[in-house]
C-alpha cells in the first residue's frame, strides 16, 4: 500500500496486488522457449564452427601430409590438392610450383651423376689402356737395355780380348777410347 499525497494532504491510496505465479508461469515459458532455442543456436553454431574448421585445416592438413610424405619418401612427383582459389588454394599452388622446379632439379642431378659415372668409367678405362701400354712399353725398354748391356758387354769382352789393334774416336777426330791390345802396343795405362 502507498499513500498518495497532493499539496501536503493525502488524497488517496494505491493498492496493487499482482499474482507472481502468473509471472512464474510467463517466466518458465520463456525459459521453455528460449533454452531450446539456444541450445538449437548452440549446435548450429557448432555445426557451422565444425565445417569452417574442415574448410580451413582440411587443405593445410592435407598438404602437411604431402610434405611430411615427400620428406621421408622423397617422392618430388607427390602433389597436394588444391581445394579452393582462395589463399589456401594459392599457398598449394605455390607448393605444388616448389615440388616441380624441385623434381626438376632431381632429375637434372640425376641425369649429371649419370653423366659423371659414364665420364668416370669412359675416363678409367682410357687410363687403363694407356696404363696398360705403358706397361708394356716399360717392360719392352726394360728387355732392350738389359739385351744392349748384355750386347754391350759382349762388344767390350771381345774389343778387349782381340788381338789387333782397335780405338775410336768421336767425329772430330779425338780419341775416345782403345782396346787393350792397342794401349799395351802405344804404352797406355788403362
Amino acid at each position: 500500500t502507498r499513500e498518495i499525497v497532493l499539496d501536503g494532504e493525502t488524497v488517496g491510496w494505491i493498492f496493487v496486488r499482482y499474482n507472481m505465479a502468473l509471472i512464474v508461469c510467463k517466466l518458465r515459458t520463456q525459459i521453455g522457449i528460449a533454452m531450446p532455442a539456444g541450445v538449437l543456436a548452440l549446435l548450429i553454431a557448432l555445426l557451422a564452427a565444425t565445417q569452417l574448421q574442415k574448410a580451413l585445416t582440411g587443405p593445410i592438413l592435407q598438404l602437411q601430409t604431402t610434405a611430411t610424405r615427400i620428406a621421408t619418401e622423397h617422392d618430388y612427383s607427390a602433389r597436394a590438392t588444391k581445394y579452393s582459389n582462395d589463399e589456401l588454394g594459392s599457398l598449394t599452388d605455390a607448393f605444388n610450383q616448389m615440388l616441380e622446379r624441385i623434381g626438376d632439379h632431381e632429375a637434372e642431378l640425376e641425369r649429371a651423376r649419370d653423366n659423371l659415372e659414364q665420364l668416370v668409367e669412359q675416363r678409367t678405362s682410357s687410363l687403363k689402356k694407356v696404363n696398360t701400354k705403358l706397361e708394356s712399353q716399360i717392360e719392352k725398354t726394360t728387355a732392350a737395355r738389359e739385351s744392349l748391356r748384355e750386347q754391350s758387354e759382349v762388344l767390350s769382352n771381345v774389343l778387349t780380348n782381340i788381338p789387333h789393334y782397335v780405338f775410336w774416336m768421336n767425329r772430330d777426330t779425338v780419341y775416345q777410347g782403345c782396346n787393350q791390345s792397342f794401349a799395351d802396343a802405344v804404352g797406355l795405362e788403362r
